[in-house]
C-alpha cells in the first residue's frame, strides 16, 4: 500500500511453464521490490524484514506452487511457526476432489481439515466423517492493525507484507 493507495506485486517466474500472455510480466520481480522499498521504507519493520522479502522476490521460481511455498515458509519462520510443511505433489495421490483431499489427510496423519467457506459448495461432507476426519470451516474475519499512511483509512485484506513490516512478525498482535 502507498500513500495513492494499493499497488498489486508480480514474482519473477520461469517462461518454460507459462503461456505467451504471462510472458510480458516475468520480469516484475524488480519492480515489485521497488514498489515495496518506495512504499515502506519509513515503516517501523522495513529494516528488519526486506531483505528476507527481498530474497524471495529476486529468486526466478519454476512455477508459481514453488514460489508461494518459498514466501509461505519464510513467512511461517518469521512468526516463530515450526511445523511440518509438506507439498501434495510430493505425496503422489492421484485421487480428485474430496477423495483427494481425505487421502492427503491420511497420507500425513491429520484427524482435522480446515477449509474455506467456499468448500461447502463442492465438499462431500458425509465422507470426512466416514473416514474419521473433522472438517472444520473457517470464519476468518479482518483485523484492524497500525498501518502507514492512516489517512487513508484502514484497508483490509493487503499482504501479509503489510502487517510484517508495519507491526513486525508478533504472532500475539494477530
Amino acid at each position: 500500500m502507498g500513500i495513492n493507495g494499493l499497488r498489486y506485486l508480480l514474482i519473477t517466474i520461469s517462461a518454460v511453464k507459462l503461456t505467451n500472455v504471462y510472458q510480458s510480466t516475468i520480469l516484475a520481480g524488480k519492480k515489485s521490490l521497488a514498489v515495496i522499498k518506495r512504499n515502506y521504507c519509513h515503516a517501523q519493520y522495513y529494516n528488519q524484514y526486506i531483505n528476507g522479502i527481498a530474497g524471495i522476490i529476486k529468486k526466478e521460481y519454476k512455477t508459481l506452487a514453488e514460489a508461494g511455498a518459498a514466501s509461505m515458509m519464510y513467512v511461517l519462520e518469521q512468526f516463530g511457526m515450526h511445523h511440518e510443511v509438506y507439498m501434495s505433489s510430493d505425496l503422489h495421490i492421484a485421487s480428485k476432489g474430496t477423495d483427494r483431499l481425505i487421502e492427503l489427510c491420511k497420507a500425513v496423519g491429520a484427524d482435522k481439515y480446515i477449509s474455506g467457506h467456499g468448500g461447502r459448495g463442492y465438499m462431500q461432507e458425509e465422507k470426512f466423517d466416514h473416514n474419521g476426519i473433522q472438517l472444520i470451516y473457517s470464519s476468518y474475519t479482518n483485523f484492524e492493525y497500525r498501518q502507514q499512511f492512516g489517512e487513508l483509512g484502514f484497508i483490509p485484506n493487503l499482504s501479509v507484507i503489510d502487517f510484517m513490516l508495519n507491526c513486525g512478525a508478533d504472532p500475539s498482535k494477530l
